[in-house]
């Protein structure tokens, strides 16, 4: 552990050895034995360091004193009594050690608890003891071997603390469950029982106090269930270890840290509620209904203004170029648009006009000869011309090459 929280000491130190306890424990074992006889048990050596003592100098300049440091180690050697463990304070920095010389307290207390030789770990100039030596003054490097505390030891340090009632309320502390047990679960029948009960009491309470049982055996809720028992007094309620050092052993910046959101729920009483969504749906219904007569009027105006694009009984000469809009197409390699489209058909539509001019060979007026088939050079077929254009206005453009069909 930290010195850097030393207000979680003893909840730190209980969680551990729960942890411990219930890994030692086989799974067919009950799970509520107590975890300083499973640990004394299973003769685990426990060591326990208190890390950073440097942060001790911090804690000073805030709220701490000397009684306060005093009180912490001494509720810790009082919790670790039973389970003859060691306690060593650890700095952040330990400071460097030359090869083969000699051990501090602290590292004989770690390598003895795992067996390991201390002797042979340091030097063998000089005569060094191997046992680590205590310390129970300094309050930056206490060191308790394990087996060597006692109550009276404990007691020495200061008058006013009582191991005997701080290890009453460890041994409350340690018998409070943290982890939860697989087996307790309720079975199906349970709500069954619960309502058999209450049956039973309504019962009790529609006939006056007086008990009535039908023929058989009497409920088992009511013969098994034992009287409850009184509430016990404050001064005999069982007494908390964790809470007196959590009372004493506090955070000194626990007033900077933010508070926590808080949450307030505002419940509305049902009916209000309800009045309430009553109003909102019948403005709902209100808005809907208004809506719904706009949408129909707005149809039939639609209706009524909605005029019909008819193409083939339009007059091909400028109404359904209009209707088409911007129209263009490719007829023989010229291109057409919809205003040439209509000065093609304009020009086409007026009355061709014999032109005096002759041929240069033969002197015989050009608009008087005749090809094969016995038509006219001059005379082109104007009707069908007339109809090729509507039908491409039609169907909206040509294709490109495309020629007039001949007769």
């Amino acid at each position: 552990m930290s010195w850097s929280e030393p207000w979680l000491f003893l909840d730190r130190l209980r969680r551990w050895l729960a942890l411990l306890s219930r890994a030692l424990l086989p799974s067919t074992s009950p799970k509520d034995e107590s975890a300083i006889e499973v640990l004394q048990e299973h003769r685990i050596r426990l060591v326990v360091a208190l890390q950073h003592t440097d942060q001790q100098e911090m804690l000073l300049r805030e709220s701490y004193t000397e009684q306060t440091f005093d009180y912490v180690s001494q509720c810790l050697r009082t919790c670790l009594l039973p389970l003859s463990a060691a306690l060593v304070y650890v700095p952040t920095n330990m400071p460097p050690q030359p090869l083969g010389g000699a051990l501090s307290e602290a590292q004989k207390v770690l390598y003895t608890s795992l067996d390991l030789n201390v002797a042979a770990l340091q030097s063998k100039v000089g005569k060094l003891e191997n046992a680590p030596k205590h310390n129970v003054v300094d309050r930056m490097a206490i060191v308790v071997p394990s087996g060597w505390d006692s109550v009276g030891k404990i007691r020495l340090l200061s008058e006013n603390f009582s191991p005997e009632a701080v290890l009453e309320g460890w041994t409350t502390d340690l018998a409070i469950p943290i982890f939860p047990s697989e087996e307790e679960h309720e079975t199906d029948d349970a709500p069954d029982d619960a309502a058999e009960a209450d049956s039973n009491e309504h019962d009790l309470h529609a006939n006056g106090g007086a008990e009535v049982y039908e023929s058989g055996p009497r409920p088992p809720s009511l013969v098994s269930s034992p009287p409850p028992s009184p509430p016990m007094s404050p001064s005999k309620l069982p007494k908390s270890a964790l809470a007196d050092y959590e009372r004493r052993v506090q955070d000194p910046n626990a007033h900077k840290a933010p508070p926590p959101p808080e949450i307030e729920v505002t419940m509305q009483p049902t009916q209000e509620f309800l009045a309430d969504m009553r109003a909102q749906l019948v403005q709902y219904e209100a808005q809907d209904a208004e809506k719904g007569s706009f949408a129909s009027t707005n149809a039939g105006a639609l209706n009524t203004s909605k005029f019909n694009l008819n193409i083939a009984g339009a007059n091909a000469t400028g109404e359904a170029l209009d209707n088409l809009g911007d129209v263009s197409f490719n007829v023989g390699g010229v291109s057409y648009n919809t205003l040439t489209a209509g000065e093609a058909i304009e020009r086409l539509k007026r009355p061709q006009l014999a032109s005096p001019r002759s041929d240069s060979k033969s002197g015989t007026p050009r608009s008087a000869r005749r090809d094969q088939s016995g038509t006219q050079d001059g005379d082109f077929p104007t009707e069908k011309l007339e109809e090729y254009f509507a039908s491409l206005i039609k169907k909206g453009g040509g294709s490109r090459g495309s020629t007039p069909s001949k007769s």
